[in-house]
């Protein structure tokens, strides 16, 4: 194995993910690595603006910069970037998703060490590029991410962490009772896997209230249909949470004794801010929990029992609606379980 790549004790380094939200959040164990083994290193990261609220205060983070815009970076939207980090004199890059535009920027600030995936074609701007591929599903973010300490000598810790500001919660601590467990359902997500329907999520929040337990259905403005359609068909009126902002979903995610929900940033907020979170989960295999589950040591992330897919054709599969298979009383258990 190569010697690790030397580096001063004072370095400036920093850590690129401009992506969603779960990602971000899986990328925070690279930000305590560093922390831990070269405290002495400063620390930036730079993410997309609607990621940024939720870095904020991070102890591991010295400086945290937003790109200019949420869009899909471009030529147009990433060519001042150089001249802002040619300003800041950073020592190393660490670009723990490969984008084309972004990588430039870097190369073109004249950043000396620019580590990345191998795995696109924003390697060709990359001095130290390992070996990923990511859309296999052979090992979790995470790990992917942790991976590429590697050329700096770092050892990996893997464990999710984010700031809370207690303060943000506002008026949503009123829908907390503090003589019972309080569970967060959210069972909105962006469709990047496949989700439960509404009358499981509602199956879901009826149990545990059944027994006694104040359960609140969770989501922001875009996951309003998703959040109308489990309360329509809940037989339990449930509380409602309606964040506004990241800063407000993580210090109330903080506060509730479980968190459950699909395979979504949220689900991963929960363990960062020491929470424990039930996912549910699909069968298709990148979408599995050993790529993207919680990574806290209480979580769990049930899914169908049937067998791996490589990607689902509904009806045409003998093992059609296999989401039907987990059922609420199954999810139920596992949150329970960790009341």
């Amino acid at each position: 194995m190569a010697e690790p790549i030397a580096l001063p004790d004072n370095a400036r380094i920093l850590v690129i993910r401009p992506d969603r939200i779960g990602d971000v959040v899986l990328s925070t164990p690279v930000l305590a690595s560093l922390r831990a083994a070269r405290p002495g290193w400063k620390i930036a990261m730079l993410v997309r603006p609607m990621a940024a609220p939720l870095l904020e205060g991070h102890p591991a983070i010295d400086e945290l910069l937003a790109l200019n815009t949420d869009d899909k970076p471009s030529w147009g939207n990433t060519a001042p970037l150089a001249d802002t980090l040619r300003f800041k004199k950073f020592d190393a890059a660490l670009h723990l998703y490969s984008d084309f535009w972004i990588s430039l920027a870097v190369w073109r600030a004249g950043v000396p060490i620019r580590i990345g995936p191998a795995s696109k074609l924003a390697r060709i701007f990359y001095n130290t590029a390992l070996p990923q591929r990511r859309s296999r599903g052979e090992k979790h973010e995470a790990d992917y991410n942790l991976d590429l300490l590697a050329p700096l000598g770092i050892p990996p810790l893997r464990k999710s962490m984010l700031p809370v500001w207690p303060d943000a919660i506002g008026a949503a601590s009123a829908l907390l009772d503090p003589s019972r467990k309080n569970i967060g359902v959210f069972p909105g997500m962006g469709g990047s896997a496949r989700n439960w329907k509404p009358q499981q999520y509602a199956r879901l929040i009826d149990i545990l209230s059944a027994e006694g337990h104040n359960v609140i259905l969770m989501g922001g403005a875009a996951d309003a249909r998703a959040v109308d359609a489990v309360a329509a068909a809940s037989a339990t009126a449930p509380k409602r949470f309606a964040g506004t902002n990241l800063k407000e979903l993580a210090a109330f995610i903080h506060r509730l004794d479980v968190f459950a929900a699909p395979s979504t940033g949220p689900l991963h907020i929960a363990g960062a801010v020491g929470t424990p979170a039930v996912g549910i989960y699909c069968p298709i295999r990148v979408c599995l929990p050993r790529r993207w589950g919680p990574i806290g040591t209480r979580d769990a992330a049930p899914r169908p029992d049937v067998p791996v897919c490589e990607t689902c054709v509904e009806e045409q599969c003998p093992y059609w609606d296999c989401m039907d298979r987990l059922t609420a009383e199954d999810v139920a258990a596992a949150v329970k379980e960790r009341l």
